[in-house]
């Protein structure tokens, strides 16, 4: 209700929040991080990065973005 965003998708920004972070702090592989985020596959996980930072994790992973 503060956010003014449905739960659901507060939800799951904050959770793609964290993958970001850890994509591009931690060393494990793109299916570990989807894995500990509670995604069913890392092909579902890559789509829904995607479609919220405009490119694939792999390719957030080794760019620049913060």
């Amino acid at each position: 209700k503060d956010t003014g965003i449905p739960l659901g998708q507060y939800i799951k920004k904050r959770v793609l929040h964290r993958t970001a972070i850890e994509l591009k702090k931690s060393g494990s592989s793109i299916k570990e991080i989807s894995d500990n985020f509670g995604f069913t596959d890392q092909f579902y996980f890559a789509n829904t990065f995607k479609k919220y930072y405009g490119v694939q994790p792999s390719v957030y992973r080794k760019s620049n973005i913060i």
